[in-house]
């Protein structure tokens, strides 16, 4: 029970029905959870007690999210990529590959997932839109974006150029 309300509450989160804030969908899953007796009051207190770190730090990268997508960083730096690509698939798996290392050079590799996903996302829904890309296209790019956060959760070198072989393993083999 309480794993299907979680699946609609996630579900909620993407579909954004009624243009209601993204949070209010799993607030009121955690409100039904303990409404339905699955979770007592106390219980939910002391496990966000316990994790009251991870939820701040979750928060903060929500909030950077947020003001990224606010200021247009996100459509930016998208559409910086697409022009460089130019059309190519190749060319933007390789830009938004440099694009991921760069991002996880600096930010955590939870910011780096939560950073590129937008990127990513308007990459794909962006060159989807355009006839010369394939259905294939979204594979490609979701491995570059794999490739990326098995660098980001290493930092090495060594990580780098095993992520880089295996996602033009993957590449190449489209």
């Amino acid at each position: 029970m309480v794993f299907a309300i979680a699946g609609v509450a996630m579900a909620l989160v993407g579909a954004r029905p009624w243009r209601l804030s993204p949070w209010i969908w799993p607030a009121l899953g955690a409100a039904i959870v303990i409404a339905l007796g699955r979770e007592g009051v106390a219980d939910a207190v002391v496990a966000i007690a316990q994790q009251w770190n991870v939820l701040l730090f979750i928060f903060g990268l929500m909030g950077l999210a947020a003001a990224a997508e606010e200021s247009g960083a996100f459509a930016w730096i998208t559409a910086v990529l697409l022009e460089r690509a130019g059309g190519s698939r190749r060319r933007l798996f390789v830009l938004l590959f440099v694009t991921g290392a760069a991002l996880t050079l600096v930010l955590s590799n939870d910011a780096t997932a939560i950073g590129l996903t937008p990127i990513v996302y308007r990459a794909l829904v962006s060159a989807s839109a355009d006839e010369t890309w394939s259905a294939r296209s979204w594979l490609d790019l979701r491995a570059c974006h794999s490739a990326n956060s098995e660098v980001s959760r290493s930092r090495s070198p060594s990580a780098l150029a095993s992520a880089s072989f295996k996602a033009a393993a993957i590449f190449s083999a489209s």
